[in-house]
């Protein structure tokens, strides 16, 4: 089991992230520290060397399953060096519910594989 720091619409963060907290102040988060155990939120630390809770920021730590954490890894790559329709595609992905998501996965597996594998270090075919 893994943790992964996500935004209030499930998105996955990348740090450093630029942020507003729900007083309006704006912040650089560029550290993060998951849940230690059961009863804890996790911190999320500011350039300006703050600890805050992350939903100071609209932000949650998710438990994710390893596979899950492959899964994501391609879909936040799709993101960032996809073309418009990749890209496009983890937007959506990152929106949709458990079923939406499955109907992407489903839809475009040779997609999906080829960024997990990117993601994974492996070569681009």
């Amino acid at each position: 089991m893994q943790w992964e720091l996500r935004t209030e619409k499930g998105q996955p963060v990348e740090l450093p992230l630029e942020v507003t907290s729900f007083r309006g102040g704006l912040a650089t988060i560029v550290d993060a520290q998951p849940p230690q155990h059961p009863g804890s939120t996790g911190r999320v630390f500011t350039h300006a060397g703050g600890e805050y809770f992350p939903s100071v920021y609209g932000l949650q730590w998710v438990k994710v399953q390893e596979e899950d954490g492959e899964l994501n890894a391609a879909v936040r790559l799709m993101s960032r060096i996809g073309g418009s329709f990749a890209a496009a595609l983890a937007t959506a992905y990152w929106a949709g519910d458990s079923d939406n998501r499955a109907r992407i996965l489903a839809g475009w597996p040779d997609l999906i594989e080829r960024y997990r594998r990117m993601a994974q270090g492996g070569a681009d075919d």
